[in-house]
């Protein structure tokens, strides 16, 4: 058991009231086209679908595996608050991450 647990998104938006983007997945647009990079993004659209349609059902799959990791209720809730893409709020959230954090380093991929 922990002593403190922090949600890193809610502290992030209280303090900022944009969103925290946790990861990226980022390919070279000269690749957005090939074949295998759609089949792999359709099939992962397919998985998410799954997860967030059916969080009850994967959730008692995988507590069946794990079953002292978390409770039902958390992981049905965490599937359903993943979001899979990237808006203008996401961007300046990372933007301001770094801004924050020091980092002076180019991200050419925001622009």
């Amino acid at each position: 058991s922990c002593k403190y647990v922090y949600d890193l998104a809610e502290l992030w938006y209280q303090h900022t009231g944009l969103p925290f983007v946790f990861s990226l997945w980022l390919i070279p647009t000269a690749s957005k086209d090939k074949p295998a990079v759609r089949m792999l993004y359709s099939e992962l659209a397919k998985i998410v679908s799954k997860v967030y349609n059916q969080g009850e059902f994967y959730a008692t799959e995988f507590l069946k595996r794990f079953p002292d990791s978390f409770k039902r209720e958390q992981l049905v809730e965490y599937w359903q608050h993943i979001y899979y893409n990237i808006s203008d709020e996401e961007i300046a959230g990372l933007k301001l991450y770094y801004k924050l954090s020091g980092y002076e380093g180019e991200l050419l991929w925001f622009d």
